[in-house]
């Protein structure tokens, strides 16, 4: 998956929308808010 994608940093957050294509990636952390922010907006309940 690591080349997939591209990985380059671990611990990297990607999120992939309906049609798995990458809408989110950070490198580093990432907060379990700032996860569920990033997944709402790729499911379209939150505006970006």
């Amino acid at each position: 998956m690591g080349n997939k994608y591209k990985v380059k940093v671990v611990p990297t957050s990607i999120i992939l929308n309906g049609e798995g294509q990458i809408s989110f990636e950070r490198a580093g952390l990432l907060s379990s808010n700032d996860l569920k922010t990033e997944l709402d907006k790729v499911a379209g309940f939150v505006s970006e």
